[in-house]
């Protein structure tokens, strides 16, 4: 499912990133969002109660928006060896295609290069990295 993101959410989010957010930690906060509620102890419960269809869709729309801001920092600060640890912090955590692609066609050299090709080279169809 493709979500709709503002280039205003995703700009926010790249500054809350260079502050210090983790993907992780976005990646929760997007579900709590979409969920409606701020407290974490208040989103188990909430997750708890809703189908694992609603899950789902939740789940996706904030993979979406972390997929968009996954390929913005590609565009806007590839190299940054800072925003490569958080690119890797994600693909090891996530599995998503994404962050592996910008990684690897954005980032150029970096320490975990080797790894993060293996990986993803194992995880993904050779169509899809063929390019890498």
């Amino acid at each position: 499912m493709n979500f709709y993101q503002t280039d205003q959410e995703i700009r926010e989010a790249i500054e809350d990133l260079r502050m210090g957010l983790r993907l992780t930690e976005l990646y929760r906060e997007k579900r709590r969002q979409y969920i409606g509620v701020q407290d974490p102890a208040e989103f188990t419960k909430v997750w708890a109660q809703i189908s694992h269809e609603e899950r789902r869709n939740i789940e996706s729309k904030a993979l979406d928006f972390i997929e968009a801001v996954c390929r913005r920092l590609g565009e806007t600060s590839s190299g940054d060896q800072r925003v490569a640890l958080l690119l890797v912090e994600w693909a090891d955590k996530s599995k998503e295609y994404a962050p592996f692609d910008v990684l690897l066609t954005e980032f150029g050299d970096f320490e975990q290069r080797g790894r993060i090709l293996q990986l993803g080279l194992r995880l993904f169809p050779s169509t899809l990295t063929a390019h890498w």
